[in-house]
Parts: C-alpha cells; sequence; structure tokens
C-alpha cells in the first residue's frame, strides 16, 4: 500500500472535519491475509493477527505500535480501514468510487467529545412493570450464562451530507460494524452487532444535541425508527461532538445515537454511542457515579511499560492517556501496549455489556425486512431478481491440495477458507494451532475441459458434511456419469448423495467427495 501522483483536486471524500491530510493511494489486495502487510505511507510493516470474528472480509492486522481493521468488498474494488497508532496518531483509508482510494489523517487532537444524554421521554409500555421483570430475567439470565456470543442488530441511516461524502456507504458501515466487532473480541465480551439495514435520514447535519432529538423522533417514534432492529443509529459529515447517544435505554427502546463520520471510522466513537445507550459511562474522573451499574466506567490505563498510558472507549482524553484505544474497561484483559490492566473492580464495562446482551437483543425481532439496495453517493439501485448463477469454470480441470496457512484461531482458520476462491474446506492441527486449506487448483487448461463448482458462489456449493468435524478433511474420487454440459454435471452432482466437486472432459463427469479421516488433534470444517 503506496501513494500515487496526487491530482490538482482531491475527491470529495476528502471532505469533511477534523481532516489533517488526504492522500491518494494504490492498494495490492493480493497481498491481504498471506502474512505480513507493509504499509508504505506510515513505512511499517503489520502482521496478520486473523479474521474479525466470523467476517469473511475483514483483517485484522497489527504491529507493537499499530492496530489496524480493514474491510474489503472486492466486487466492488472498495476497501476501508482504520490504523491508529500509540502516538495518538489515527489513519484511515477510505474508498472514494472512480477516484480510487485516499489515506486521511485525523486531527485527533481537536476532535470533539462523545456525549451521553439522559433519556427523558421514556415510553411508557417498555417501561412497564412486566417489562422491567422481563429485563430483570435477561440480567438473570446473562450472570448465569457469561460465554455466549449474543449478537444485536443496528439500523443504520446518513444525512445526505453523509452522502456526498461518501462513494461507498455500506462499505464504510461494514468497516464500522467489524471494528466495533473486534473491540468486543479485544476486551472478551461475547457480544456481536450486525447492521440490519441502511437508510437516508430526512434530516440534516446540524450542531448541538437537538440533533439527537430530531433524529428520535425522524420518524413519529423510536420503534419505527428503529424498523425492528436493536438500535438505530445516524451519520453525520458534520457535527460539534464526534457523537451523542442517551444513556441507559434498553427499557424504554431509545436505543438511538448520533456519529461524526470521522469519529466512526477512526476514533471508535460508533460502539462509544451504542455503548451509551447500553448503560456504559465515562470514566469516573469525568462522569458521575453510574446510577443502574456502579463499575459501568470507562478506565484511564496505567503507562506500566510504555512511555505514556491509554484510555479505553468509554474514557475521556487526560494528560499522560491521550489515546483511545479499542477496548471496553476490563480488569481481567491486559494492554499488550503497556502491559497494564485496561479496567479495575469499579471500572468494568465488559461486565455490563455481558451482562446487558441478551436484553439488548431482544428490543427488536428483527422482523421487518430491508429492501436490498446498492448505495452510493447519488444513487440508489433496488435489485428485484437474481440472476440464475452458472457454476462452472470452462476450460479447466482441478486437482486438490493442503496449503498451510499459519498459526491462528479456528474462527480464523474458516474465515480465511471462506475469502479464498480455492478453498472448500479446513484442516486445523489444535495442539499447533495450524491451519491448512483443502483446495482445488487448476492443473490442465484445455476446451474439453470444465470444472465445478464455483466454491465462492454459495449457491453452487455443494457439500454433504456437517460444517465443523472431528479428523482431517481429505477428498477421493467417487464415480463418473454421463452429462451434457457442465450445468448437468453440477445437477448430478447435486443430486448425488456425497458428490461436492466434479471435473467434466467432453461428457464425461467424474465426481468427488470430501469426508473426514479421523486423526487425534485435529478439526476440520467445510467453507459454509
Amino acid at each position: 500500500m503506496g501513494p500515487k501522483p496526487q491530482p490538482e483536486k482531491l475527491p470529495a471524500c476528502c471532505d469533511g472535519e477534523y481532516i489533517l491530510s488526504c492522500t491518494e493511494i494504490d492498494l495490492d489486495l493480493t497481498v491481504l491475509g498471506d502474512g505480513d502487510l507493509y504499509l508504505e505511507p506510515l513505512n511499517t510493516t503489520l502482521s496478520f493477527e486473523g479474521m474479525v470474528g466470523d467476517s469473511t472480509n475483514a483483517y485484522h492486522y497489527g504491529s507493537e505500535h499499530v492496530d489496524f481493521i480493514l474491510t474489503v468488498h472486492k466486487e466492488k474494488g472498495s476497501v476501508y480501514g482504520h490504523a491508529q497508532l500509540d502516538d495518538d496518531s489515527s489513519y484511515v483509508i477510505e474508498f472514494c468510487g472512480e477516484d480510487g482510494h485516499v489515506l486521511k489523517e485525523l486531527d485527533v487532537e481537536n476532535l470533539g467529545e462523545n456525549v451521553g444524554f439522559n433519556d427523558v421521554m421514556e415510553d411508557e409500555e417498555q417501561t412497564s412493570s412486566a417489562s422491567r421483570v422481563k429485563r430483570s430475567a435477561y440480567i438473570e439470565r446473562a450472570k448465569r450464562d457469561t460465554t455466549t456470543i449474543v449478537t444485536y442488530t443496528v439500523k443504520v441511516y446518513y444525512t445526505p451530507q453523509f452522502a456526498a461524502s461518501t462513494s461507498d456507504i455500506d462499505g464504510f458501515i461494514d468497516q464500522v460494524i467489524q471494528e466495533t466487532n473486534q473491540g468486543y473480541i479485544n476486551s472478551r465480551v461475547p457480544l456481536r452487532v450486525r447492521a440490519h439495514c441502511s437508510e437516508q435520514a430526512t434530516i440534516n447535519d446540524q450542531n448541538g444535541s437537538g440533533i439527537l432529538t430530531a433524529f428520535r423522533n425522524m420518524k413519529g417514534s423510536t420503534a419505527a425508527l428503529r424498523g425492528s432492529a436493536d438500535s438505530a443509529a445516524l451519520l453525520v459529515n458534520s457535527f460539534n461532538y464526534c457523537g451523542i447517544g442517551y444513556l441507559n435505554t434498553i427499557g424504554s427502546g431509545a436505543t438511538v445515537s448520533v456519529t461524526l463520520k470521522s469519529c466512526a471510522l477512526g476514533y471508535y466513537s460508533f460502539g462509544h454511542e451504542i455503548g451509551h445507550n447500553i448503560a456504559l459511562y465515562h470514566n469516573r474522573e469525568v462522569a458521575s457515579t453510574n446510577p443502574t451499574f456502579s463499575d459501568g466506567h470507562g478506565f484511564l490505563i496505567a503507562q506500566g511499560s510504555a512511555s505514556t498510558g491509554a484510555r479505553t472507549i468509554l474514557a475521556y482524553s487526560a494528560a499522560g492517556h491521550r489515546t483511545r484505544i479499542n477496548y471496553y474497561s476490563n480488569p481481567n484483559v491486559i494492554f499488550s501496549g503497556t502491559g497494564t490492566a485496561t479496567g479495575s473492580s469499579t471500572s468494568n464495562n465488559a461486565r455490563v455489556l455481558t451482562v446487558q446482551r441478551f436484553a439488548l437483543a431482544a428490543v427488536g425481532d428483527e422482523s421487518t425486512s430491508c429492501s436490498v439496495t446498492t448505495t452510493t453517493a447519488r444513487t440508489t439501485t433496488t435489485t428485484t431478481s437474481r440472476p440464475t448463477v452458472d457454476c462452472s469454470i470452462a476450460r479447466t480441470w482441478r486437482r486438490t491440495r493442503y496449503r498451510y496457512i499459519g498459526r491462528m484461531s479456528q474462527s480464523s482458520c474458516q474465515a480465511r477458507c471462506r475469502v479464498d476462491s480455492k478453498c472448500f474446506a479446513w484442516v486445523r492441527n489444535t495442539r499447533r494451532q495450524s491451519c491448512h486449506m483443502l483446495e482445488a487448483y487448476t492443473t490442465s487448461t484445455n476446451s474439453i475441459y470444465t470444472a465445478g463448482p464455483k466454491f465462492n458462489e454459495r449457491s453452487c456449493y455443494l457439500s454433504k458434511l456437517p460444517r465443523r468435524f472431528n479428523g482431517v478433511a481429505t477428498e477421493k474420487y467417487e464415480r463418473r456419469v454421463t452429462a451434457s454440459n457442465g450445468r448437468a454435471c453440477q445437477a448430478a452432482c447435486r443430486a448425488d448423495r456425497y458428490c461436492d466437486r466434479w471435473n467434466m472432459v467432453r461428457t464425461n463427469c467424474y465426481m468427488y467427495r470430501t469426508y473426514s479421516r479421523r486423526f487425534r488433534g485435529y478439526i476440520s470444517g467445510m467453507k459454509y
């Protein structure tokens, strides 16, 4: 990833507040996930840490001094990323449509703060006695079960001004969502967020807390605003705060927040504001005591072995604690940059997130479906039908092999397989934590050959095995049938009890099956 000759006029995506510089860059997407990544503009080399949770397109890189998350949408050629340096520098990669990509350095020193706003318009039905009993039951359940990962949803809105400066709105939202999820992962919180859908708002950018009220009332009720999601968030291009959100509103359903674009991606403010909805408060040095959860506060992280301290997502900047890191306070998690705890017995927002997660995910029921749209800064196109996918690969004969990827977690191993077009199964040694791809690669090309299916087309995938199983995934030849063309061979393989891959020579359709060989210490799984 390096700079390129700069145009006389910078693209529209360079417009916005708190931007120190905006430079057009070239990206090489072929190196993603294959070891080290060199960021030429920052003169730093990063190691691949793994995929973000179960995502197939969000990558986590890091080094002693840099934490880097980026999401890739290859069908659009779109990449978004955020690099947080331990000297408090913050850089964002943004896709600018036909103008390519830019690297923006944010003016972190002058970014506005995040504000928690008390909810004064609670819904009587949501705060009824029956509702309080139900929420208490969710909390008791969460206290008994502290490990099950729970996913909540957010409906994301954006102002016309945000749309005018953002070429790939869906890509931006995906990056913010994945970075928020990495914060939960870093903090050992069994909670994840998923975007329910996105929509352009009917209100404009404005300063002051009034925008939160205007957004809340935009559709008449918070239930309508959430659109059956668990929360609603507004992205704006210009604002005198980094963000603002109601405090502790799971019970009322007013899980509503507003975040500035430059802070949503580059300052972790998207997760910060939703955190207020969940009942997370700022650090004790600046905030009143959390009335619901006494330990629900952000934390100033001690300097330890570093030259300076840091602060968690819900903590305000303080002398010796300028750098905000993608962690929620947790006394049981050590920040590697300082070697010190990220929380204390009186500052444990991770516990509050864990306790509140079941109640949060029950706010909406996701019953209202969202239109399938492709969103850009200028147009919105509704997709009404999907063409039939051709699952065959012309002029191709494929064989299989194992390819070593590296040491990583099971979820990262599976995620790597999902984004690799050749991979159809993965194998991991649990003791060595080594990950291998079982892939089909091209050995011959000729007009008489056809291969299938296309593994990166989920509708084409034909596995008959469980998603995950003990042992080593292995392939063997099964049988031959006659087929008129690739589509017919794909159909025959789909109908077969075992077949999940095939090759064709003229009208001969050769079928192959994946099966499990029992080896202690190994676990395998299929692509999907």
